[in-house]
């Protein structure tokens, strides 16, 4: 199981890497909609082109939600996602990825992709494979916790 905590208005997530940059990368979040301040779970990539907009995943096959909340302007989510890649911009959570952690202050619809990010992302300096161990990442913006 994965949990996501971090002060934010909009949204916290997870980034599974191969390079340590944002392109082709596998990213779990938590969404708060300002509507009605509902936080979703999604399942989203970032495209092969560096700066490109971050995309939903059009199944969301595989993540199970566990727990969501926002309260404070904290958002904290526990969800779990299947380890093994199931479509083409999944990666396998049991490999060594670097972990990129990033928050926004604009959420939405669980149904559109992740904005920018507010600040720049915190980037482990090593691979970590998250079925095993999380503690090489570093701290992330807004205080982000990853257990």
């Amino acid at each position: 199981m994965l949990i996501l905590e971090a002060d934010a208005d909009g949204w916290v997530a997870v980034g599974f890497s191969d390079d340590r940059t944002m392109n082709s990368d596998d990213v779990l979040g938590c969404k708060r909609d300002p509507n009605d301040n509902s936080v979703a779970v999604i399942d989203t990539y970032n495209p092969t082109t560096q700066y490109a907009p971050n995309e939903v995943d059009p199944t969301q096959e595989g993540v199970c939600t566990h727990s969501t909340n926002f309260n404070n302007g904290r958002i904290t989510c526990s969800f779990s996602r299947l380890i093994e890649a199931i479509g083409s911009s999944d990666r396998t959570l049991s490999d060594d990825l670097f972990l990129l952690f990033g928050t926004s202050e604009s959420g939405g619809s669980a149904t559109t992709s992740l904005l920018q990010h507010s600040t720049t992302p915190q980037i482990s300096e090593q691979r970590a494979n998250v079925t095993q161990s999380v503690t090489q990442c570093p701290p992330a913006p807004g205080n982000v916790t990853m257990l």
